[in-house]
């Protein structure tokens, strides 16, 4: 299988546009995750789960309205005259 062809599989897909919402969110959860959990499986488990769902949880109902207004205020540049 080619790179592009497993890149373009619908999980790796889906990650990707929830990306941001992995990055801001992962540390946070992982730090009050351990706080709470010592023992190792239970952590890196929970931690998993609760980062992907506050991400798609944002994506849903923070990212993608934003992106629907882009479509309002994209520029478009006039023929010179």
């Amino acid at each position: 299988m080619a790179c592009g062809g497993l890149l373009a599989q619908p999980a790796l897909v889906y990650l990707g546009r929830i990306s941001y919402g992995l990055y801001v969110f992962h540390l946070m959860v992982i730090a009050l995750v351990l706080f709470h959990f010592k023992l190792w499986p239970v952590p890196l488990t929970l931690s998993f789960g609760l980062t992907l769902g506050l991400a798609a949880l944002s994506y849903a109902l923070l990212e993608r309205p934003f992106l629907r207004l882009k479509a309002r205020f994209t520029y478009i540049r006039s023929a010179p005259v």
